[in-house]
């Protein structure tokens, strides 16, 4: 018997909670933005704030490394998010006539003017003006760019112009055929796809890793929808979870347990390893373990209870993480152009075994690439954004009369 059967007031406490969380489930939430700003941030340094410094020379050089190595869990944490939000949003609209043309318009004045903006100017505009010249791009990779379709081929491209885009590849994927899944199936039966999911990205990476040499296993579990669809699939089934009362029982009852638990678990993996990788023998189980933690994270940060861990909740709150959270879209975008821009005309060498020189440099190079890719976003966000997002107010869900049946 539930212990909060025997205990009157700790099932009424626990009714209260549950109806708070589904109310705050149902508006926006903005600490997810602060948890948005972490993941853009974490990316950045991965991606190029320690370019050029050569191998870390002090004790804190070591830490901005191993910090850096392991940034690509950034875009896990950004695919957790899609999922819970996206699954949360075609639950919500269940029942209303026009689901799917709301769904889709909302989306496509969210998504394509600022990605098809950006191609449009860094592949038409700007070599037309003959600023930039891509003398690697051939048709395939173009035509791939333009189809959200580059996560399939990145694998076979040498040196791709922009390989961030890998991700908002696997994003849209998702975007066009998930929505089908979760408005004409039961909630049961979504909970059990998510778990498939789960499963066929661990099969699958561990296929690949065990079948494929190490440089083509490399970039394939890396960039395949296939091997990385398990941390949308964590971020839906989160979604599915706080929106059943008896799921939301075990929640509150064991998260603290299970999520300190994890925590230690990794922190323990990664000081003994020195690495967390997304590849390799490592990778098969890194992703989805990286995954779970994000979708514990997501939920401290959103639920009305876990008292033991109040000490992170300043973090969700953070002005500054909101900020950079609500222009990480746009940021993710620009900051690969920013450190091309950066490193070009910007960098500064590093002398050899100069630690705190390089410290220094790090922190510069990261600083420098974030301001620039931030201030692009700012731009494209009041200029290209804004004005599309506008006309999302003439897409709004449409109630029949027995939609509270549907």
């Amino acid at each position: 018997m539930p212990d909060s059967a025997l205990n009157p007031g700790r099932q009424s406490a626990d009714i209260s909670q549950a109806s708070e969380l589904r109310e705050a489930i149902r508006s926006h939430m903005p600490q997810l933005d602060a948890l948005r700003g972490i993941a853009i941030l974490w990316v950045i340094l991965h991606n190029a704030a320690l370019d050029g410094t050569g191998p870390p020379q002090s004790i804190a050089m070591n830490l901005i490394d191993l910090l850096s190595n392991i940034g690509w869990v950034g875009v896990q944490l950004f695919f957790v998010l899609s999922g819970f939000l996206i699954t949360g949003i075609l639950l919500d609209g269940r029942g209303a006539t026009n689901q799917f043309r709301t769904f889709y318009a909302r989306r496509t004045l969210r998504i394509f003017p600022l990605y098809y903006g950006f191609l449009l100017l860094a592949f038409v505009i700007l070599p037309w003006l003959g600023i930039v010249t891509w003398h690697t791009v051939g048709s395939r990779e173009l035509t791939l760019y333009w189809t959200y379709l580059i996560n399939w081929g990145q694998p076979f491209i040498h040196q791709p112009v922009f390989p961030h885009l890998w991700s908002l590849a696997i994003e849209e994927q998702y975007y066009l055929l998930w929505p089908l899944l979760v408005i004409f199936l039961r909630k049961r039966t979504l909970a059990y796809v998510c778990a498939a999911l789960i499963v066929t990205a661990f099969l699958s990476r561990a296929y690949i890793m065990f079948n494929y040499d190490r440089a083509f296993s490399e970039h394939a579990m890396y960039t395949f929808t296939i091997t990385r669809w398990d941390a949308l699939a964590v971020g839906s089934l989160l979604a599915l979870l706080v929106r059943s009362d008896s799921a939301l029982v075990y929640l509150q009852r064991y998260f603290t347990r299970g999520f300190v638990m994890l925590t230690m678990l990794l922190v323990a993996q990664i000081g003994a390893m020195r690495s967390f990788a997304p590849s390799g023998y490592q990778g098969i189980l890194n992703q989805i373990s990286i995954a779970v933690w994000f979708a514990m994270l997501v939920l401290l940060s959103i639920a009305p209870w876990h008292n033991q861990l109040d000490n992170l909740r300043p973090t969700f709150s953070n002005r500054f993480l909101r900020w950079v959270g609500k222009y990480s879209y746009a940021i993710y975008i620009f900051h690969f152009p920013a450190k091309l821009i950066w490193f070009s005309h910007f960098a500064i060498p590093v002398m050899p075994n100069a630690a705190w020189q390089q410290l220094g440099v790090t922190l510069y190079n990261f600083i420098g690439i974030t301001a620039l890719a931030t201030a692009a976003s700012y731009i494209s966000w009041h200029v290209l954004e804004q004005p599309f997002l506008r006309l999302k107010r003439r897409f709004v869900l449409a109630r029949s009369t027995d939609a509270a049946a549907a």
